[in-house]
């Protein structure tokens, strides 16, 4: 009777719902990381963000692991053997180098550094911020350029564990114009490296101008508890495995102060809920390359 039984739940879940409907009822893992460089103790907001599920992920500026403009074999070695005691920290390579139009003055020194990377024998999944697939920030290609570009970039994705576009808030608090890039830069990124993780980069503000309170500071606001709750809900439905909450140490708040992280409150109270509605990523989850 009971195998009967059986039978006849996974008959209904899978014949009689339809794909979406079937999807729905299986919990998703779904791992939020987060970079948030407000404060000058860093490691201590690390470690509040993490007794609410929040993972940390290293983020790897270009200071890093270059030493006037050339690849720095020194530099890539000290984080991959710093990956050594923390192998389930995430390592996400940022890069301002290149025109990313013109993918030959990218890839080259790109895949300089995940060899070296590897070569060290770091222990840590790697991924690159908005490489691939290509950030469509102000749509200035057409879907097909962008699709062209993906395709020259896609040289690299044996190189990396996990894929990270950038969907932050380009178009401010437009939910429209926000779920538009995700759903496009996740079935682009499930298109070209469909068996590993897709994390992209979200923000929790947008940014609204100059600050005049903070030299250098910009001027953002942050998001509210639904905005920030709809776009992880909608990256959950469209199967990405996290996302890295992101955001500048030069924010700045129109009293000219830097934002803050609060469990109770706006977007940090939807992450937190969010996060506790769905079980964490292990590093296992990640395939080989």
């Amino acid at each position: 009777m009971f195998r009967f039984r059986f039978f006849i739940a996974i008959f209904f879940l899978f014949f009689v719902l339809n794909e979406t409907q079937a999807e729905s009822l299986i919990a998703r893992k779904f791992t939020v990381y987060a970079y948030l460089p407000w404060t000058n103790d860093a490691a201590a907001l690390s470690d509040i963000l993490l007794t609410y599920g929040i993972q940390p992920i290293k983020v790897i500026y270009e200071k890093d692991y270059f030493t006037q403009g050339q690849v720095s074999q020194e530099k890539i070695k000290k984080i991959a053997e710093g990956t050594f005691q923390e192998p389930g920290i995430p390592v996400s390579f940022d890069f301002e180098f290149g025109n990313r139009f013109k993918p030959e003055t990218i890839i080259p020194r790109m895949k300089a550094i995940l060899a070296a990377y590897h070569r060290f024998q770091a222990r840590a999944p790697v991924g690159i911020y908005a490489i691939l697939p290509q950030n469509t920030y102000g749509w200035k290609l057409t879907l097909q350029s962008y699709d062209a570009l993906n395709a020259k970039y896609q040289t690299l994705i044996n190189e990396v564990d996990f894929l990270s576009p950038s969907l932050y808030n380009y178009n401010g608090r437009n939910f429209q114009a926000w779920s538009a890039s995700a759903r496009y830069n996740i079935q682009a990124a499930k298109k070209y490296l469909p068996r590993k993780p897709i994390i992209p980069y979200i923000s929790p503000i947008y940014k609204r101008g100059s600050s005049d309170k903070a030299k250098n500071g910009t001027l953002v606001e942050e998001l509210d508890e639904a905005a920030m709750r709809e776009r992880l809900q909608l990256l959950a439905d469209l199967g990405a495995s996290g996302c890295i909450i992101w955001a500048s140490s030069q924010d700045r708040t129109a009293d000219g102060q830097r934002p803050t992280f609060s469990p109770t409150a706006a977007w940090g109270k939807a992450v937190v809920e969010f996060v506790k509605t769905h079980s964490s990523q292990k590093e296992s989850d990640y395939v080989d390359r």
